[in-house]
């Protein structure tokens, strides 16, 4: 019941974890390769609740973390609000030079081409384009899909991925023959930021359990799907900040912390909660994740110019997303994270926005 004491947390309580995300929110978040979401038919057992605390418990002003584990230990912190006033940055980490999946060149774009919106970089940050991501090497034909604005120009991350798409990877929830997935991102060795509807079941309001991580995962050609740095599973999840709803995009973001650390050549990215004219202006960013509309293992990328009000909560963007890419990083040329896909829409998307909070639950223990 201490066991997180010494970095603030107080014990809660114990609570019955999921099987799987069951009903998941309607614009993004998991579905079965195998078939539609089905909803996990959960009993509650004796002495044991669906949660131990209100949905309402928290609320941004409050600073408050929630941390849970495999066993269903529930723990919660409130942390100094003094702690989140100065913007934070942490930087990210590249795999050494000789590693096969560095950067072939840290200071060039994709061969394919430049990115939307390129050019501002040369004013915003001279010199600062190191290990971009790949642009879209084509405009593939629209499909109308849910998420998907316009054409879909998602574009596949390698095989295998350079840096720093193999710091992006699948999370899986395997139950009952089912394959539930979302997206997450290495922001330390054994930290992987996400969106927290990924680890929390809103119809059940609690928490999942069985969650796999793999860094740089791709799918050969062949159909082979490839883990080039392993799978970790996970020591506990943080929540940070509210309990997701279906209604609201802020906030809902969750940092998973692995039982072991993955490969220090995947590298991992770092993460910006500044926000000032920069961003007002626009900033063009990468995303990459687990589509599932793609095949088992296949990662698509994409980018887009986005702007957003210091303070917000969540941004909109016009990257083309589908379910399944729930808790893909955002990330700018710097390597960035600004922010975590929670929902697709018709006509625009949503990110979370990262803030010093995040950074603050990232550097905890």
């Amino acid at each position: 019941m201490e066991r997180f004491k010494a970095s603030g947390f107080a014990y809660l309580g114990r609570v019955r974890l999921a099987e799987a995300p069951a009903r998941p929110r309607k614009e993004a978040a998991f579905v079965s390769r195998a078939g539609p979401p089905q909803a996990a038919q959960r009993a509650n057992g004796t002495g044991e609740g669906r949660a131990a605390v209100s949905p309402g418990w928290s609320t941004t002003s409050d600073k408050h973390v929630l941390r849970y584990t495999p066993s269903g230990d529930v723990y919660y912190s409130r942390l100094p609000a003094a702690a989140y006033k100065d913007p934070l940055r942490l930087p990210p980490t590249l795999p050494p030079a000789t590693s096969p999946y560095a950067p072939s060149s840290p200071y060039a774009p994709a061969a394919a081409g430049p990115l939307p919106g390129a050019a501002a970089f040369a004013t915003d940050a001279p010199g600062a384009m190191e290990a971009w991501p790949p642009a879209a090497a084509g405009t593939w034909a629209a499909r109308g899909l849910r998420m998907i604005i316009g054409a879909d120009e998602r574009a596949p991350c390698g095989q295998p991925p350079k840096f720093p798409l193999t710091a992006v990877g699948e999370l899986e929830f395997v139950t009952q023959g089912q394959d539930y997935i979302c997206s997450g991102a290495l922001v330390r060795r054994d930290r992987v930021l996400t969106a927290a509807h990924c680890v929390w079941s809103i119809a059940e309001r609690t928490f999942v359990k069985g969650v796999a991580f793999s860094a740089g995962r791709f799918r050969t050609d062949g159909g082979a799907v490839v883990s080039p740095f392993g799978s970790q599973r996970w020591r506990h999840v943080t929540l940070i900040s509210d309990l997701p709803s279906v209604s609201v995009a802020g906030s809902d973001l969750a940092l998973i912390e692995l039982d072991a650390e993955v490969s220090h050549e995947a590298g991992t990215l770092g993460v910006d909660a500044s926000c000032g004219p920069r961003e007002a202006r626009g900033l063009t960013v990468a995303t990459a994740g687990y589509a599932s509309d793609k095949y088992n293992g296949q990662c698509v990328t994409d980018s887009c110019r986005v702007a957003w009000a210091c303070g917000a909560d969540a941004t909109s963007h016009t990257c083309d997303t589908y379910m399944g890419q729930s808790g893909s990083p955002f990330w700018d040329e710097h390597n960035m994270v600004r922010g975590v896909h929670v929902r697709g829409m018709p006509t625009v998307n949503e990110f979370s926005n990262v803030n010093a909070q995040t950074l603050r639950a990232i550097l905890l223990k």
